[in-house]
């Protein structure tokens, strides 16, 4: 694994040796501030409760690639596809040769003050049962794609078991999670926010 590699790359990589995956979920959606930049305080955050919910109701344009048409497509590619306003996210959900659906275990992190790298990199190695996966660094903080499957029911536990200890993760990541069916993280960058393209930082 390259030091500094896309996600888009390094998630190619998986895939070209995991011959079990037939397709994989991409999905384009417009990015803004994240609701816990724009209400800081606990009482802006009282008075918004509706605007929390909004990055579930926004639309979200699902694009299922063959397996192919995924090792075959650039971030460029992707870029163009979006106005300045849109990135592409892979979903967690992939088919099978078995026309089975399974999820790619990701997660968005968002540590609290005082997290070190290391203590989430023993997190995630504690979770995963230190199965093969790779961290991302983000505009904020830091993205997870670990390089196995999993079934709905494992999906399901391994939320449970990202959530358990908040210190690590936003509660509310895990919620849209379970109400879309899927998590999603970035693989390009937007023009206003969400700047930089994550990257590869750490195998864990």
């Amino acid at each position: 694994m390259k030091y500094k590699q896309s996600s888009l790359d390094a998630l190619q990589n998986f895939v070209s040796e995991c011959h079990v995956i037939r397709s994989i979920l991409l999905v384009r959606h417009e990015v803004s501030l994240n609701w816990s930049q724009a209400y800081t305080t606990t009482r802006e955050r009282t008075k918004a409760i509706e605007e929390a919910y909004a990055p579930y109701h926004k639309h979200i344009e699902e694009y299922w690639f063959e397996r192919v048409q995924f090792l075959d497509v650039t971030l460029r590619d992707l870029e163009l596809m979006c106005n300045s306003r849109e990135v592409f996210s892979v979903a967690s959900l992939v088919r099978t040769d078995e026309k089975e659906y399974c999820h790619l275990p990701v997660m968005n992190f968002h540590p609290r003050r005082g997290v070190t790298l290391n203590d989430l990199v023993e997190y995630i190695e504690y979770v995963s049962a230190n199965r093969k996966g790779i961290l991302l660094r983000t505009d904020r903080y830091f993205h997870y794609i670990g390089f196995y499957l999993l079934t709905h029911d494992e999906w399901l536990k391994f939320l449970g078991k990202m959530l358990i200890p908040f210190i690590f993760v936003n509660p509310g990541y895990i919620g849209y999670s379970l109400l879309r069916g899927y998590c999603c993280i970035r693989l390009t960058a937007a023009k206003e926010v969400k700047k930089i393209t994550p990257y590869v930082i750490k195998e864990v």
